[in-house]
């Protein structure tokens, strides 16, 4: 697999102008999925990251009464698995 980096860099060099941070290069593979946007993306679903879930949760207890808050993290859980945290959500924060 680090034999296709260079041909990797070469073509962002010459192609986009891009060049590929020497620190931040790190080779997976595809069953630990890629960590993206609060979300852990694997090729057929994606869940929530474990810190984003915890944040949620923090926010939540927080601003226990408001519920665009609740709505808009049921919004953003709708995108991916996580159908159990819905409903953990939905159950605690709409009916106290």
């Amino acid at each position: 697999m680090e034999e296709i980096l260079p041909k990797i860099s070469q073509f962002l060099r010459s192609k986009l102008q891009l060049e590929l941070h020497p620190n931040k290069v790190s080779i997976k593979t595809i069953g630990s999925g890629v960590d993206f946007l609060g979300w852990v993306h694997f090729p057929n679903h994606r869940v929530v990251r474990t810190t984003t879930k915890k944040r949620m949760w923090r926010k939540l207890e927080k601003l226990e009464n408001d519920l665009n808050v609740l709505n808009s993290y049921l919004g953003l859980l709708s995108h991916g698995n996580a159908k159990k945290l819905q409903i953990s959500l939905d159950l605690k924060f709409r009916q106290s």
